[in-house]
């Protein structure tokens, strides 16, 4: 066996996401700080820990969101110009704050906003484990009395159960399959290299003209 069939998913994706920073990108240092959160992605889902992932994913956009919007070039120096009150207390910005801020200033595609909501959605999940898995198990538990008293009006096949509960299963949003963490590192990987694209963008256009 040579060594790529022998890879592992996350280190393919990894591999092709740090090609595209050697080749594309030059020194970023948004890239800097972000490459090291989702390399872990990678390698935590090759480790068999999903979970870790999904939360790192979503880590990544946080740490790459924020580095963008509030850093900045001055003459090819990278500056942080750290948000904060009147009173000069440094403010923390959720993920919902930063993502509204992004989305407004970088011309993302509609996949790409998709993708963004739901490695939010995933990684919060983790991050929230409890509140959000009891709220979504109440859900899941309303949603499965109503759906089911609706079928069984309808005299349901085999089929229909199993229609109904992959629809339920879909929905439920108790838990991150290995096949969506699979997901939140490929896309999480294509919304990264639109933010690096726009930092270096940003980055050349801050150099004195020669």
């Amino acid at each position: 066996m040579d060594g790529l069939s022998s890879m592992t998913t996350g280190s393919e994706i990894w591999n092709e996401f740090n090609q595209f920073l050697n080749t594309e990108i030059g020194d970023n240092l948004i890239a800097y700080y972000t490459r090291v959160l989702f390399e872990q992605a990678t390698r935590a889902y090759d480790a068999g820990v999903h979970l870790g992932a999904a939360v790192l994913c979503r880590s990544s956009l946080e740490t790459a969101f924020f580095l963008l919007l509030y850093g900045r070039w001055d003459g090819g120096e990278f500056l942080i110009d750290n948000p904060s009150n009147e009173e000069g207390k440094r403010l923390r910005i959720s993920f919902e704050t930063l993502k509204q801020q992004i989305t407004a200033k970088v011309a993302f595609s509609k996949c790409e906003l998709k993708t963004i909501d739901s490695v939010q959605e995933h990684g919060n999940l983790v991050a929230h484990f409890a509140t959000l898995r009891i709220a979504g198990i109440q859900r899941w538990d309303e949603n499965v009395i109503q759906q089911t008293s609706k079928l069984l009006q309808a005299n349901p096949t085999p089929e229909g159960w199993r229609q109904l509960m992959e629809r339920l299963e879909r929905g439920s949003k108790i838990w991150v399959t290995p096949s969506q963490a699979l997901d939140d590192l490929r896309d999480a990987s294509l919304v990264l290299q639109t933010l690096f694209r726009e930092a270096t963008r940003r980055q050349m256009a801050s150099m004195p003209n020669p």
